[in-house]
């Protein structure tokens, strides 16, 4: 067994009173999830984009959100005991982040610089415990963050970095996680008995770090802004510490993440193509210049995969409401070819709803007939979740639109988290709330309020 992951099972097996807190936390996000709460978003903060989420899968990233939150919280207390106290919640978000691989996210979790985040931190709290025992679990971590933090850097960029510190010129934010994979590296290699490869992780992390300080009058002068500290400090470590230009730095970037929500929740509306892809909203834009309603050239757009020539021809080739339908009609139903039971079964078991698992077997099997089974099932997951966005259908009990018993859901408001693929706002809820359960414990029920605070703390800042 995993040396983080024995160190979660005996912290939450010595929990005061028997009650498991991260069974608390994976219990309320269950509960936020249908209570809406799962209706969030990615945003590659590269381009801006939204990324499609598997709906089975969103459970299981809100509790690794959520766990990631309060074990970092731990974390931040220091010391050996608090390191102690955040494993726990480390190693449970970083199984809740396995779940959700395991239905149907694989490739969002590798995109996650989250994931990557998280890795350091447990290698972190190893650190601050002093215990050799997890130096093999801490080097296995360190190796993934390696994959997912440090390669996904530019090579020129970091050899600029490189000169900057060495100039005693302030670097940007952005390396922050870089300089924590140099300082736990060479912490790691001390242990191990590399005395020559630690000095050089830890000498290279003591002068990036030092590249990353702020004056804190300036950081002041920017809260009282409204900018929150970490906001501060990155628009200053973008303006290499010039207090003026990081003001205006920050005042132009709320601009344009104000836009930018626009823009996601515009595409967040039109939905998702045929191949899980989002629609392309220059390509809606052109359409609605040749006088075609919008939503008509969005449907047109979702069924051909974003092909303008094709969906011009859609369009004016089919019934504007063949094009808008969201179910087959009665007749192709009954035509419709049978589905492979076994992969049929994987797709509910994920959490689609039979139907809606038919129909994206019997498409993502129409649009590529010799593909293996298993590029089926994974295009037919992409197809189930575009099927989903475009409404129409349950996921566990959940309606389409985001509330649990058909209750609507307002926009959405987004903002990055972290570096790399951050998660956006959560949908705002509208209409009659869902009713507490009244069996539910005390205890329980301040969970779901931390972990609901957290969420829109972590994806809503």
């Amino acid at each position: 067994a995993v040396a983080g992951e024995e160190a979660a099972a005996a912290a939450a097996a010595g929990g005061g009173g028997g009650v498991d807190p991260v069974s608390l936390i994976t219990d309320a996000a269950e509960r936020l999830t249908r209570d809406g709460f799962g209706d969030f978003e990615l945003t590659d903060q590269a381009t801006g984009q939204l990324v499609p989420i598997a709906p089975a899968a969103r459970t299981s990233l809100i509790a690794a959100i959520a766990l990631h939150a309060k074990g970092k919280e731990q974390l931040r207390k220091g010391g050996k005991d608090s390191a102690a106290e955040s494993l726990p919640y480390l190693a449970a978000a970083d199984a809740a982040f396995d779940a959700c691989r395991t239905n149907g996210a694989a490739q969002l979790v590798d995109s996650l610089a989250n994931y990557g985040h998280l890795q350091l931190d447990i290698v972190w709290a190893y650190a601050l415990m002093g215990d050799a025992e997890y130096l093999t679990d801490a080097e296995r971590r360190l190796r993934i963050a390696d994959v997912a933090v440090v390669q996904k850097f530019d090579q020129t960029m970091l050899g600029m970095c490189e000169q900057a510190a060495g100039q005693g010129r302030m670097l940007p934010g952005s390396v922050v996680p870089m300089v924590r994979f140099m300082l736990l590296s060479g912490i790691a290699k001390r242990v191990r008995g590399d005395n020559a490869g630690a000095h050089a992780d830890l000498s290279r992390a003591r002068k990036w770090a030092n590249a990353l300080r702020v004056d804190e009058a300036s950081v002041s002068m920017l809260t009282n802004l409204g900018a929150s500290r970490a906001q501060a400090t990155a628009a200053l470590r973008r303006s290499e510490g010039n207090a003026d230009r990081a003001c205006n730095d920050f005042v132009d970037g709320q601009a344009q993440r104000q836009a930018q929500s626009q823009r996601n929740d515009r595409q967040s509306r039109a939905g998702l193509t045929a191949d899980g892809s989002y629609v392309d909203m220059g390509l809606v834009t052109q359409l609605v210049n040749m006088n075609i309603d919008k939503k008509l050239a969005c449907a047109a757009l979702r069924h051909t995969n974003n092909d303008l020539a094709a969906a011009l021809h859609a369009i004016n080739t089919q019934p504007a409401e063949v094009l808008l339908r969201r179910r087959l009609p009665a007749q192709d139903q009954a035509q419709a070819p049978a589905v492979d039971e076994m992969a049929l079964c994987q797709l509910v078991s994920m959490g689609f709803e039979q139907a809606v698992a038919e129909r994206a077997l019997r498409e993502s099997a129409s649009a590529d007939p010799g593909s293996a089974s298993d590029n089926v099932i994974e295009n037919a997951i992409l197809r189930a979740s575009a099927i989903v966005a475009e409404g129409g259908a349950r996921v566990d009990g959940m309606d389409v639109d985001g509330a649990a018993g058909g209750g609507n859901v307002g926009d959405n408001a987004s903002s990055g988290l972290g570096d790399g693929l951050g998660a956006t706002g959560l949908a705002a809820l509208g209409g009659k709330e869902a009713e507490e359960d009244e069996e539910d414990e005390e205890e329980d029920d301040s969970t779901y309020v931390e972990a609901r605070e957290v969420l829109e703390r972590e994806l809503g800042d």
